[in-house]
């Protein structure tokens, strides 16, 4: 991905700029082996997994929460006098944006071979840990099953005015959604479907604002990654999800020529479309920060993330895809190989393209 730096950092920092990296004075921390972690996820979803990291290694841990592209661009601003060792991110193209600026440290630890090449950069200095994929949310009292949309495109239609609730473009989730619609359909195209898409849309502060609005009623559809849907679900509002741009069966008829030459007309299934758009398939990622303190514990804490133990966790308690080969979701969460994922690789999303196009479209 070839992205330069001073843009790289312009992009990362209006990323997150709701979300202020903590200030360096505000992490130091006495203890030589404590394990500073920047995370761009929220504390309750990455908590369970970080206790029980502390638990099994003894390691002590001290986060740090902000928005994703504010954390990473204090890691760029802080590459002369590092303060964190790990930053946990939302996406796996804001971990490659640090990685290609030099601020991660390559890790050979072969541990982490566990996890598909798809999902960790090629030095292993980030990898992902859990899985998502972007979907539609709908309120099931507000949307017919036949009305619901089927594709990116559908989310254009007028008759979506003013019902569709979205998350700011702080949010790394939807950078990458953006960044891959570039890079599957063109800068133009993509530009004007997400035009088209914001005149339907309104803007909230994060996705569990966005859950939580189409859960009430507030909004018939929303943005967000798959998992949202299963929370709010599990909290009993009557949501459900759409994983769009699937090939799907029809029936069509065919006239077919029997071996005595004579004509007749069949029924037979056809996939359409043919190559589907797909839905972006994203991972959480962690990466080790170059030059950071605590090195051995910062790999020690990559490793684990991908355990089986720490997988499962991720999977039982916030619905996401276990990355670890192996290991189904759980909860009821789609198999991912039902699904028709982007063909994107993640090291090829760019967030700068990403965040120029929802701008300039009136995502804010």
């Amino acid at each position: 991905m070839a992205v330069a730096g001073a843009l790289a950092g312009t992009a990362l920092a209006a990323i997150g700029t709701a979300g202020a990296a903590p200030a360096p004075s505000q992490v130091r921390t006495q203890h030589a082996d404590t394990l500073v972690i920047y995370t761009g996820r929220r504390e309750s979803l990455i908590a369970p997994a970080l206790r029980a990291f502390e638990a099994e290694s003894g390691i002590r841990v001290q986060v740090k929460s902000g928005s994703t592209g504010a954390l990473a661009q204090q890691i760029l601003a802080e590459r002369g006098n590092p303060q964190a060792s790990v930053l946990i991110s939302q996406d796996a193209p804001t971990c490659e944006v640090l990685r290609t600026q030099g601020a991660l440290q390559a890790n050979p630890d072969r541990a982490l071979e566990v996890i598909p090449d798809a999902y960790r950069a090629p030095d292993g200095s980030w990898i992902g840990v859990s899985g998502r994929a972007r979907v539609v949310m709908y309120n099931r009292n507000l949307v017919r099953r036949a009305d619901l949309p089927q594709t990116v495109q559908d989310l254009a239609n007028p008759r979506w005015r003013g019902r569709i609730a979205a998350p700011s473009t702080r949010e790394a989730s939807l950078v990458s959604w953006a960044g891959a619609l570039v890079r599957q359909l063109g800068r133009e195209r993509a530009q004007a479907l997400l035009t088209q898409i914001a005149r339907n849309t309104t803007t909230l502060p994060s996705h569990t604002d966005v859950r939580k609005a189409v859960g009430r009623g507030e909004f018939a559809l929303g943005l967000v990654n798959h998992y949202y849907y299963h929370l709010e679900s599990a909290e009993g509002s009557p949501v459900g999800l759409v994983y769009t741009d699937q090939a799907r069966t029809v029936r069509v008829r065919v006239r077919v020529t029997g071996p005595n030459g004579r004509v007749r007309t069949v029924i037979r299934g056809r996939q359409v479309p043919a190559k589907p758009l797909g839905v972006l398939f994203n991972a959480a990622s962690v990466c080790l920060v170059k030059g950071g303190p605590a090195q051995s514990e910062a790999r020690a804490l990559m490793a684990w993330m991908t355990s089986g133990r720490a997988q499962q966790l991720f999977a039982e308690l916030n619905y996401e895809y276990p990355l670890r080969r192996g290991l189904p979701p759980t909860n009821g969460v789609k198999p991912l190989p039902a699904i028709d994922t982007a063909q994107v690789a993640l090291r090829d999303i760019d967030p700068v393209a990403g965040l120029e196009v929802l701008e300039a479209a009136g995502f804010r």
